[in-house]
């Protein structure tokens, strides 16, 4: 079964990552943009054919847990923040980070994933497939004094190259809270604050399940 999505969890993981590796160098250049590295990535991927969604949000909010609906060989996880699976039946799917199955890859760079993509060749993916990037956020101010959240990102040129203007769709996690339960949802529609947008149309609701396999669904119905 080819794959339908490959779900990059998360770039900041890589990020970090690579600047945890660095800071130790004796050559260390605390003002590198690693956040340029990121933008090619996803250049990168979308130059593959990728359908990239940005899903952004901050930890805990249930990003990583749209992955649960997929079923077995429908996706490559590409787990950069190196942790278990959190949700039901997920080490059957991709094992653990200690010993990950065929469908899990621990990378500690975006090249290593695009490395990966290519050797498993075009035919180990679907016709159309889709991208889930997972992101945290970061509260900043606007010039007007506004606060406003975007995608965290180590480094100003990436920033100002705006990464996120590369994604046709990028959602945000919405977390509701009643008496009795917690209620977990992307949200679809921009809040004036932040980065958040889909094509139109391509939702109904601004508030919708965080489910990978409805939004892959919703995408090939467009």
């Amino acid at each position: 079964m080819p794959y339908k999505a490959i779900v990059v969890d998360t770039l900041n993981g890589i990020q970090d990552a690579q600047y945890s590796a660095e800071s130790s160098k004796p050559n260390f250049d605390k003002w590198r943009n690693y956040g340029v590295e990121l933008y090619n990535f996803i250049k990168s991927l979308q130059k593959l054919g990728f359908t990239e969604i940005a899903v952004l949000g901050d930890f805990g909010s249930g990003k990583s847990f749209g992955i649960s609906t997929l079923k077995e060989g429908e996706c490559m996880w590409y787990n950069s923040d190196a942790k278990n699976p959190t949700w039901r039946g997920g080490k059957q799917i991709f094992g653990t980070k200690t010993k990950p199955t065929a469908h899990q890859m621990i990378p500690s760079s975006y090249q290593q994933i695009l490395n990966d993509i290519q050797s498993k060749g075009r035919a180990a993916f679907s016709e159309n497939p889709v991208a889930f990037v997972i992101g945290h956020t970061e509260e900043y101010k606007a010039p007007n004094g506004e606060v406003r959240y975007r995608l965290k990102i180590l480094g100003n040129l990436a920033r100002n190259l705006s990464v996120e203007g590369l994604f046709e769709n990028t959602l945000y996690t919405h977390v509701v809270k009643d008496k009795t339960e917690t209620k977990y949802y992307f949200r679809t529609k921009n809040s004036g604050s932040d980065t958040c947008r889909t094509m139109e149309g391509l939702f109904e609701d601004e508030l919708i399940p965080n489910d990978f396999s409805f939004i892959l669904k919703k995408l090939d119905e467009y």
